[in-house]
């Protein structure tokens, strides 16, 4: 590819991100609030996907990488995204709560609370690295807080593209689509989280 072609590619994903970007902002102006039950049955069905198609993950990022230990993969993506995944389903119910907290004597004898919110549209960048671990413990993140995702993998190389991963990913969004009727483009960044 020459650089005239690079830079008419980097600008046709640049109005495409833009369009994209535009179209899930207003979605989330349209319905700001996802309930409980919602953001569960979300968490429940990126659980059952990645422990269902485990496998999968592990051939495709072996082929991605020219040859990757299954035993690493699992052991550093599979089970941390898993894990990651359970502990946001059994903490983010308590992360939704308001909290109360004190008022300035200046505004007594008022009160104060502070009401978690989804923040719209949450970006998540995916390094290639480990890019199943990367993507999905912040996606799990930004679907218990009811936010709108946009994922932007990221590569090392044009040789390096993890096409492989991305396909299997984009596969899993879609059933994920499907189950939950969610709108998201693919994984995404933390939106909210405050430590256990």
């Amino acid at each position: 590819m020459n650089a005239i072609q690079t830079a008419a590619h980097k600008a046709a994903d640049a109005e495409t991100f833009k369009r994209v970007f535009e179209r899930m902002h207003a979605a989330t102006r349209r319905s700001a609030l996802v309930e409980r039950a919602a953001r569960q049955a979300r968490l429940d069905a990126l659980a059952a996907l990645v422990h269902d198609n485990a496998g999968r993950f592990v051939t495709a990022i072996s082929a991605d990488f020219g040859h990757r230990s299954a035993h690493e993969t699992r052991l550093l993506e599979l089970f941390p995204s898993l894990e990651s995944i359970r502990h946001t389903r059994s903490h983010f119910g308590g992360w939704m709560k308001p909290q109360r907290k004190s008022a300035s004597i200046w505004f007594r004898p008022g009160r104060a609370r502070i009401i978690p919110q989804p923040l719209g549209v949450v970006g998540i960048i995916v390094p290639w690295n480990y890019p199943l671990f990367l993507a999905v413990s912040p996606l799990a993140a930004a679907l218990a807080a009811g936010a709108h995702k946009l994922t932007i993998p990221v590569s090392a190389s044009a040789a390096h593209s993890l096409a492989n991963v991305r396909k299997t990913r984009e596969e899993m969004i879609a059933e994920v689509r499907s189950i939950v009727a969610c709108r998201i483009s693919a994984p995404v960044s933390v939106a909210w989280r405050k430590s256990a």
